[in-house]
């Protein structure tokens, strides 16, 4: 996933080109979303830095209406938290396309 260039470098961002401007993560977590009124696109202007901002990042990207917030950590609590949102780890999906690049394949795919 492209991450928009405005996001705090860190595991929290948002994906280029995919806001909705919704303005639901900013509610989540105000003090670490900023919103970039010219190209209409939200951001993590800085990643959590303290449980309760944790939580909000975690809540932020599970509110996302088109899962444009993302999480590209591998930490096993965050992960955990944020089950039912697979779409929105990039562990899980790396996951995911493994194991579907392993799948056998059946006759005549290629």
């Amino acid at each position: 996933m492209e991450r928009h260039p405005l996001n705090a470098e860190g595991p929290f961002y948002v994906e280029k080109d995919a806001c909705l401007s919704c303005m639901v993560p900013e509610d989540e977590a105000p003090e670490l979303m900023g919103y970039d009124a010219e190209n209409c696109h939200c951001y993590f202007r800085r990643q959590p830095s303290t449980s309760e901002e944790l939580e909000h990042a975690i809540n932020a990207v599970a509110a996302s209406d088109i899962g444009a917030l993302r999480y590209s950590g591998d930490d096993p609590y965050i992960l955990q938290r944020l089950k039912g949102c697979d779409y929105a780890c990039d562990a899980r999906r790396r996951k995911v396309e493994v194991e579907l690049d392993a799948a056998p394949k059946a006759e005549g795919d290629s």
